[in-house]
């Protein structure tokens, strides 16, 4: 985003005014300012959409004003398979934004349907795991596949998504470095596969050695429960799945045991039966109180 500063004259501010209303209502795009320009020289900057494989210039001349057309536009990269987007420029409005929501339109109704359900999935995982970091490999086609990686504790996940992809399927291939062989991806798409191997990693690092949870979070943990009413607490059924999580890497890595106050003695049979487990008492002896143990 530009900034207006104590020099800019009015032209200018009109330029980056519009540089920066481009920003906002398109962040489906990649914006590179080229040269801000001033009193005598253009604003150029380009707009770059890997989706659509498209990338046009922005020429807004020094004269330039929210009113007039004395600015240029000029297709840098273009899909084959969108031939007729050079008419389309030259039929246009005057104004920049108008010109590039009409292109994103005209590049979105022509995606195939497998294609902008791929893209569609990238966006979501990207939103639901913001933490991640994402790499798109291969954009791909109608006939190509769709590679992306999401990256975080020293782990990533390299999705490939063919052709042939669809929400409602499970056809797709999951590369994870280091693998994990007790990790379960099967009957499941790619957006849940990565919670499942996120919620692994997360459960990994709090039964990790030498590793503690931040100071900060305890802070945080204990000011809302010190300030919220029994009744308005409670867990998602995501934070349970988690949960479920830890515990179960914590009876693989025997950090749960078999122990009870007393001569109160928990069956083995039921401790090691995966549909029954150890009793609420060892979970929060073994599991919650050291974990949270501020």
């Amino acid at each position: 985003m530009l900034q207006r500063t104590e020099t800019t004259t009015p032209g200018v501010e009109q330029r980056q005014q519009c540089f920066n209303a481009i920003c906002l209502q398109f962040p489906d795009w990649s914006l590179h300012l080229l040269s801000e320009g001033d009193d005598a020289e253009p604003t150029v900057f380009e707009a770059n959409n890997c989706q659509y494989g498209l990338r046009l210039r922005f020429t807004l001349s020094c004269t330039w004003s929210r009113w007039s057309s004395e600015f240029a536009v000029q297709i840098v990269e273009i899909p084959s398979d969108i031939a007729d987007l050079p008419g389309l420029v030259s039929k246009s409005g005057s104004d920049p934004l108008e010109i590039l929501q009409q292109l994103d339109m005209h590049c979105r109704s022509s995606l195939s349907s497998s294609l902008k359900q791929r893209y569609e999935c990238l966006d979501r995982m990207k939103t639901r795991f913001p933490e991640w970091h994402f790499v798109v490999e291969s954009e791909g086609t109608e006939t190509a596949p769709t590679v992306f990686s999401a990256s975080r504790y020293e782990r990533s996940a390299t999705f490939t998504l063919p052709s042939s992809w669809s929400q409602e399927s499970d056809d797709f291939f999951v590369k994870i470095e280091p693998r994990i062989d007790q990790l379960d991806v099967t009957d499941v798409g790619p957006s849940e596969l990565l919670w499942r191997l996120d919620a692994h990693c997360r459960s990994r690092l709090k039964f990790s050695a030498g590793v503690e949870l931040s100071p900060t979070h305890y802070a945080m943990a204990t000011e809302i429960m010190m300030n919220t009413e029994g009744c308005r607490l409670g867990v998602s059924l995501q934070d349970l799945r988690l949960f479920k999580q830890i515990v179960q890497d914590a009876m693989r890595e025997a950090i749960v045991e078999n122990t009870s106050p007393g001569n109160r003695q928990y069956p083995q049979h039921k401790f090691e039966d995966c549909k029954v487990g150890p009793s609420m008492h060892q979970v929060n002896d073994n599991v919650i109180k050291p974990v949270t143990a501020g």
